[in-house]
């Protein structure tokens, strides 16, 4: 995609699996909004240990390990690169690795530049 944030996607489109939101994306009209989820882009191989069984039975917390840390701040700092860029409301999802947020197609073509974002998807189910 163009930095002069041009309307086409380009190599950014897998980014967007679903045809809808990346017609929207290409040329929806300037004023008006979607509300999308925005997925932390991780590694696929990484697996967070959260909690251990001991042999009682009781459930307790796992030692935060340097990847759930990370996780953690990656998340962080995906807010405020989306802040940076849609100043409305947003709804951070931790355990998803997510956040949902209402978008315009220039702002939504922003946020796929950004090498945190993985997935944009369609909201149907979260409120903002």
């Amino acid at each position: 995609m163009a930095e002069d944030g041009g309307t086409s996607l380009g190599l950014l489109s897998h980014k967007v699996p679903d045809s809808e939101l990346r017609a929207f994306a290409e040329g929806g009209p300037a004023d008006e909004d979607r509300s999308v989820i925005i997925e932390l882009a991780s590694r696929p191989d990484t697996l967070l240990r959260t909690r251990e069984v001991p042999r009682k039975g009781r459930i307790r917390p796992a030692p935060p390990s340097p990847a759930l840390t990370l996780q953690g701040r990656s998340m962080d700092q995906l807010e405020r690169q989306i802040e940076a860029i849609v100043a409305r409301k947003r709804v951070r999802l931790d355990a998803a690795e997510a956040f949902v947020v209402s978008v315009r197609p220039t702002e939504l073509r922003a946020l796929l530049r950004l090498a945190l974002v993985g997935f944009v998807r369609p909201n149907r189910t979260h409120r903002v």
